[in-house]
């Protein structure tokens, strides 16, 4: 038996019992305080990952309009019709002189809007890119001796994109080329 500070005499067991007692309601306290803690940081969590999903839903449905990072349709002033018919005979204007027609949109037409020197610049783009895999398709089938011209009915997809360009313009609506190189600026 030990003496405790008023004099008075407590068993040592009783003495362990109240220790540990005292230790697990130290715990417990302990323990609230943490599930507090991670409660609330899970909250933030919960708000940041919101939040991040909404800047993805953002950039899908902008990227399903063919807006890049770098264009806003915001951007770009509403189109008048002359506008939407320039810029749609831009896009369409590589079938019949691919790359001189949206060159020579957009360099002879005066006066330009926003709006029809970017779309024309975006052909022109797109048509420099189609003549790059046209001319790099050509040297593969002149490497493998002809086979590589088994692929030639897929250069005909090349044909989709100024068609969707001009349906686009036709909403006045900008449009960004997918998978093109960005030479003209």
């Amino acid at each position: 038996m030990t003496d405790n500070q008023d004099g008075t005499q407590q068993d040592p067991l009783e003495e362990v019992k109240q220790t540990v007692a005292e230790t697990i309601d130290d715990a417990q306290a302990a323990a609230g305080q943490a599930a507090a803690a991670a409660q609330e940081k899970a909250h933030d969590l919960g708000e940041d990952i919101q939040a991040g999903l909404e800047r993805a839903q953002t950039a899908i449905e902008r990227s399903m309009a063919g807006v890049g990072d770098t264009q806003l349709l915001g951007s770009l002033d509403a189109p008048s019709e002359d506008d939407r018919l320039w810029s749609i005979l831009a896009h369409l204007s590589g079938f019949v002189l691919p790359i001189i027609g949206p060159l020579l949109i957009m360099l002879l037409r005066k006066p330009q809007t926003a709006f029809v020197k970017d779309q024309a610049r975006e052909a022109l783009n797109y048509q420099i890119t189609g003549t790059l895999i046209s001319l790099a398709f050509v040297v593969f089938t002149m490497v493998t001796l002809g086979v590589g011209g088994c692929l030639a009915p897929a250069l005909f997809l090349l044909a989709v994109p100024p068609v969707l360009a001009a349906l686009k313009n036709g909403n006045h609506e900008a449009y960004r080329y997918p998978f093109t190189l960005r030479l003209v600026k």
